[in-house]
This record gives C-alpha cells, structure tokens and sequence, in this order.
C-alpha cells in the first residue's frame, strides 16, 4: 500500500514514478492537489485494487473514470 494522504501535493513527477510499482495493490491519494492529468501520469496500475481519491476536488468525475486501472470489475462499490 502507498498512502500518499496529504504528505504530498500530487504532483505530476511523483505521479508519473507510480507506474513502475506494477504490483501496487493500494493508491491512497486523499487530500492531495492532483488533477486528472496527473492521476493519468500514473500509468497501468494493472494490480490495483484499492484507490482513495476522497478530498481531491480537483479530480473530476471524468477523470476518475478515464483512469487505466478503472473498472467496474475492480472497483464494484461504485454506483453506475
């Protein structure tokens, strides 16, 4: 689990090293200042199960969904 809750501002950089953690299970990016493009940046996150984007207003419905790792598959608890 990678819990970056308010430690970091989200920043595309940081974003973008994610994709090499390919065996990442769980993303937990609450209050941070990402946007859509740097959730983007963090690549095929194909082992995720887990990922908490609560308090990030920045981050649209649109860009939640367009997310790679996004399905309702993995993630069921979200109302379609």
């Amino acid at each position: 689990m990678l819990n970056s809750t308010a430690a970091c501002q989200g920043n595309n950089r940081a974003m973008a090293k994610l994709g090499a953690l390919t065996r990442l299970r769980r993303l937990g990016l609450a209050g941070t200042a990402i946007k859509d493009a740097g959730l983007a940046l963090a690549g095929p996150l194909a082992a995720l199960e887990c990922l908490n984007l609560e308090w990030c207003p920045r981050i649209t419905d649109a860009g939640a969904f367009s997310f790679q790792s996004f399905s309702f598959e993995t993630f069921p608890f979200i109302a379609r």
